[in-house]
Parts: structure tokens; sequence; C-alpha cells
């Protein structure tokens, strides 16, 4: 089960959507969110749960007496979160694995630093080096989510992120398309960076809607596709995989990811260039 115990985040990143949430950031209390957990687990017998805050540790405080109320009152619930690099700490890692907290998702996004500068994320490569680190030192889950076709991009930057992606040794890696949602500030610069199919229905991340003027739309496809090979084609990740599947129905669940994975890369070989007609 998803739980979202806060709106808002105070990063500027340019290709993200403030649009409904803005950037100031509003909580539920930590004891109403373990409250929300509870009776998640009480009600509805669920057992693992998905922080989708846009940024989980951003109040530090919060964030352990969260994990202080969890521990006492869940102890059998597993979670996950999503967090910047910029906020990770070896001690905070230690209360929220104590917690039940097992998987960490970032948001990368790119392994050259230009990119990320033109991108207004304000992070280092060494930041995210460090935090990835951390994550694995604490015996959790380290997700990565990547970016690929930002205005800039070029085969160089795109491969220094596959590198990065396979150096930084994650459990779990993710890499969608540029999409230029309507109010982010990339949004308003789209069509002079670039090609832009403005159509709502491909608005998903998984298909390439912008291309910026360095690249071809396939030559966008074939590197992404390169990038999901490169990282998920090896045996270190297969065999991360497998060692933590614990029942027969997650062993059919990451089977149906895998042929769900092949279609998709299938299926981008098979892209059309865009055309502003709406297909989805």
């Amino acid at each position: 089960m998803t739980v979202v115990s806060s709106r808002g985040c105070p990063a500027k990143c340019e290709f993200c959507s403030r649009a409904v949430f803005g950037s100031r950031r509003t909580c539920h209390s930590a004891s109403y969110v373990v409250e929300m957990v509870k009776r998640l687990r009480d009600i509805h017998n669920v057992r693992q749960i998905q922080f989708d805050d846009d940024d989980f540790m951003v109040q530090r405080t919060r964030l352990l007496d969260i994990c202080g109320g969890l521990r006492r009152e869940t102890p059998n619930v597993r979670w996950c979160c999503y967090a910047r690099v910029d906020r990770i700490d070896a001690d905070m890692l230690k209360e929220m694995k104590a917690a039940g907290c097992w998987q960490i998702k970032f948001g990368i996004e790119s392994g050259s630093q230009e990119m990320l500068e033109r991108m207004n994320k304000r992070i280092s490569l060494e930041q995210i080096r460090a935090a990835v680190a951390e994550v694995r030192r604490a015996g959790m889950v380290a997700t990565g989510h990547f970016m690929i076709g930002y205005p800039g991009e070029t085969v160089e930057s795109a491969r220094r992120t596959m590198d990065l992606a396979v150096e930084l040794r994650l459990d779990e890696f993710f890499m969608t398309y540029l999409t230029p949602f309507p109010g982010t500030a990339i949004w308003r610069r789209a069509t002079e960076l670039g090609s832009y199919d403005p159509d709502w229905r491909r608005h998903s991340g998984w298909r390439p809607v912008f291309v910026p003027n360095t690249l071809t739309q396939q030559q966008l496809v074939d590197l992404r596709n390169e990038a999901y090979r490169k990282f998920y084609f090896r045996f270190s990740t297969v065999w991360g995989f497998l060692r933590r599947i614990g029942s027969l129905r997650q062993f059919f669940l990451t089977v149906k990811g895998f042929v769900f994975f092949l279609g998709l890369l299938s299926a981008d070989r098979r892209a059309r260039p865009q055309s502003g007609s709406g297909d989805p």
C-alpha cells in the first residue's frame, strides 16, 4: 500500500512540477502517520508500505519520531521511501532500518555533473556515491531513478549515466525520458530546446515526447534501451533479485516484471518518430 504523509517539495529541479503541491512542505504529524500504518495493518492486513512523499527525509526530528512509533506499534511492517542523496547519514539509516525500512529510492537523474547542474538538482556526483554507499552499508536496498533526454544531453553524457549506475552497484535501476510537464520550468522552453509533442496522453515518462536538439529520437530510444540492458543483463543484478525472492508470489511477480521489461524494450525499438498525432 502507498501512503503520502506530506506534500510539497522545497527543491527547485527544473523538470519537476509543483503546480499541485507547491514548494512549501506540509506534513501529517508523526503520530498520525504511525496510526495510518497501524490501521492499514490491523484492518487491511497490509505488511508493506511505500511512502510516496517527494522526500520522506526532509524533517529529521519528525522522521525519528515516525521511526520510533513504527518500532513500537508496527514492528512487523516493512516500508520504503524516496529521499535526496544530500539528506543521508549513517545514524538516520540505522534508525530507519530498525523501524522496518528496507529500501530507499533516490532521484539521481544523471551521471554527468554538467547535466545535474542544467537540471538544477543541486547535488554532486560525490554526494550520490556517498549516499548509495551508506545505504548499502546499512544493509538496505538502494534504488536509482534516472532521466535521459534533458536539453544538452549527448551520447557521451548518457553513457556516463550508464557507467555511474553500474559503478554504484545499485539494486534497482529505472530510467525514464525527460517529460516536460506543463507548469515546469523546462516546459516553458521545450520548443526552443528540442522537438516536443504536447499530447498529454503520451506524458508518462516512458514515451519520448521530447527530443533535445543534441540527439535524434532514434539515438534517444537506443541509449535508453542500452542503459537498461547494461544494468539488468548482468549476473550480479539478476542474482540480487533472486536473493530477495522470499515467496512463490514474489517469484511470479519478478518474472512478470521481467517479461514487461522485455516488452518495453521491444516496443521502444518499434517506436516511430513523433508526429503530434496523439497516439497513446
